[in-house]
């Protein structure tokens, strides 16, 4: 409210605040009713009045930046309300919103406009007195962060971040002297006598304030939520001001109660550094030295603690504590391989003469081979996964087998942009929730796919590399060997076998293993100018092949569970158009495709990623149909009349 209203009295007020509220109403839905141009353009035209105001009269008007404020709100619902997509119109409005703060707010000071203040005086804290500071600090939200010391060092920013989404900056600092002051802000400020380092504590609730001793390696934190800008740090007084977003009002506060009212940390010297105390306890635990565990008849080892000799140079000074590694010593000697702390993978034969630990030495990294017979080598683990194999996690050690380190890894799932249909936008690394069927009254019934499970063997000597999947029902798995290369290397061909069955043909990675653990799916790999279009369910108790009767165009698995095989199906593709304004991204008009998929024979170049396209997958279900695996058919709401009809 205008500060000219604080001498009325109430009777006064009570009449005024319909006019209050009329003209914030005016200005926050006229936006969202007028034509979405016009409503940017007359936003956009206020800058240059701004500008005009300034000029002419010293300041911009508070009237104005009102207007400016609550316009911005109502063109940010107006966008909203015109995109018929709800997450879409929300992501919209959102960063209109915020964009447009973000430039109410930074413009100004960028400019040097002086904002006329009729907000009412903002509730003081007893110590404080308002003032006027001869100038203005840094911004919390960046570009005007110290780079030097008084004495003319460099300071470094360690990692800087934002609260939320465009709001202030969190930044770490790193000294000259190697001193870290985490969680610090842009606005900084040191003491006119260097002795302190000053900077507001940014928060989501309440901010507080860092003075960091020098001279003591003292860090104090203070409860007070006053400062969120620094403009001035004399030998005996805080200078600063409150929230730009609110009142901006300036104060100025006494060094000496600040310190006095303060939670000291002291710092620890860890290397070249020197942290607050109980930033190292918390890692501390991670850099101890230790001897592990190991099965009877293995040798003794142990891991000691490395950190080099100085961290100050290094591109990241925290990230050696952060993430430790320890040298591993093999009976009381140093072997030069550094293992990941605090748990190191690693894994030992059944009789303790051998292990495998991912570890590295120098320039070398990867799995480590010791036998008591050889001493260390590194392993070959050449294996990576094509680029149209599915994408893994991390492959992690399980054992040490006879000729055979074995690791296992698990397989993203696909999932369509639309849900059921649309391009394939995205892998997730969890269950995936697939309809098996519906309830009397029409409800769609649920079921849970996991991610697949896969092995990988990499040989320790002259043995093929090799992959499994999860066990079947009988405890046996089916193993794939690679064979060849695709002509444009992108896929790999493998041999397939369960136990002593060797599944004719030639097949790829992809793969989905029943919930029952009777039957596996498979592709049949398929070489440019095709795509992979055939699929086959194995079943190992009668060591047959069970071929899906309809050709499924670049087809990708998602799950099999409930006697049903979840897949992709290709069908088509749209013309991509970029989502510029309301009505596009609308998944109505992305539910058909304007282009058929060819043979799958001739796909192969249909199928690849182009600018002016989008791939149109249909997620449909297989399942066995007069004693014949088959399609089952389309039955979405939205697919009459609208996909054309694909065999």
């Amino acid at each position: 409210m205008d500060d000219r209203l604080a001498s009325k009295s109430l009777p006064q007020l009570l009449m005024l605040l319909p006019l209050e509220l009329g003209w914030i109403a005016l200005t926050l839905l006229s936006p969202v009713f007028l034509p979405l141009s016009l409503g940017a353009l007359f936003w956009l035209a206020l800058f240059p009045l701004c500008a005009l105001f300034n000029r002419l009269r010293g300041q911009v008007p508070y009237r104005l930046q009102q207007l400016q404020f609550f316009w911005l709100i109502g063109l940010g619902i107006g966008i909203g309300r015109a995109i018929p997509v709800f997450w879409l119109a929300f992501c919209a409005g959102a960063a209109v919103m915020i964009g447009g703060l973000v430039l109410l707010i930074k413009l100004p000071k960028r400019l040097n406009w002086t904002l006329e203040e009729q907000t009412s005086p903002a509730p003081e804290a007893p110590e404080a007195t308002p003032t006027t500071s001869q100038w203005r600090g840094a911004s919390a939200w960046g570009g005007g962060e110290p780079r030097l010391t008084p004495e003319g060092e460099p300071l470094r920013l360690l990692d800087v971040s934002e609260i939320a989404m465009g709001g202030p900056l969190i930044c770490d600092y790193l000294l000259p002297d190697g001193s870290v002051v985490f969680n610090a802000n842009p606005s900084a400020q040191f003491s006119t006598n260097g002795r302190y380092f000053v900077s507001p504590m940014p928060s989501r609730g309440r901010w507080g304030l860092l003075i960091y001793d020098r001279q003591e390696r003292l860090l104090h934190h203070c409860n007070i939520d006053q400062f969120w800008e620094l403009d001035e740090v004399t030998d005996t007084e805080v200078v600063g001001r409150v929230s730009p977003l609110t009142s901006d009002a300036a104060h100025r506060l006494s060094l000496s109660d600040l310190l006095a009212n303060a939670r000291v940390h002291t710092m620890v010297a860890v290397r070249d550094l020197w942290l607050p105390e109980d930033f190292w306890q918390r890692l501390q635990g991670d850099h101890e030295s230790r001897t592990l565990p190991a099965p009877h008849g293995a040798p003794q080892l142990q891991l000691h603690t490395w950190l080099p000799d100085t961290l100050i140079p290094l591109d990241d000074p925290l990230a050696p504590l952060r993430y430790p590694v320890a040298e591993l010593w093999l009976d009381e000697q140093a072997t030069g391989l550094m293992l990941r702390q605090p748990e190191p993978e690693m894994v030992f034969n059944h009789d303790g003469s051998g292990l495998v630990c991912a570890a590295s030495r120098g320039e070398q990294s990867g799995y480590w081979l010791w036998q008591r017979s050889s001493g260390w080598r590194l392993l070959d683990g050449a294996w990576e996964a094509k680029e149209r194999e599915p994408h893994n996690t991390t492959p992690a050690l399980i054992a040490l087998e006879a000729e055979h380190v074995r690791l296992r890894m698990e397989w993203a799932q696909p999932c369509l942009e639309y849900g059921d249909h649309g391009p394939v936008t995205s892998y997730t690394y969890s269950q995936l929730e697939l309809e098996v069927g519906q309830t009397r009254r029409g409800k769609p019934q649920l079921g849970y796919a996991d991610m697949p499970e896969v092995d990988l063997l990499l040989p320790l000597n002259d043995a093929p590399l090799l992959l499994q999947s999860a066990p079947l029902k009988n405890g046996e798995r089916m193993t794939w060997q690679p064979l060849r290369n695709s002509k444009k290397g992108d896929l790999r061909a493998y041999q397939c076998s369960i136990g002593q069955w060797q599944v004719p043909g030639d097949w790829v990675l992809e793969h989905r293993v029943s919930d029952c653990g009777q039957f596996i799916a498979l592709i049949a790999f398929a070489d440019a100018p095709a795509v992979l279009h055939r699929v086959a369910i194995a079943e190992p108790r009668s060591e047959s092949l069970h071929w899906l009767q309809e050709d499924v165009l670049d087809v990708h698995l998602q799950g099999f569970i409930h006697g049903q095989l979840h897949l992709l199906r290709l069908l088509g593709r749209n013309r991509y158009v970029p989502i510029t304004g309301p009505g596009q991204g609308n998944p109505e008009r992305e539910s058909q495709f304007e282009q058929p998929a060819p043979a799958p024979g001739l796909a192969y170049d249909f199928t690849q990623r182009h600018g002016d396209w989008r791939l149109f997958y249909r997620q449909q279900q297989a399942c066995v149909v007069e004693g014949a695996w088959r399609l089952q058919a389309l039955r979405s709401p939205h697919d009459s009349g609208s996909l054309p009809s694909q065999g």
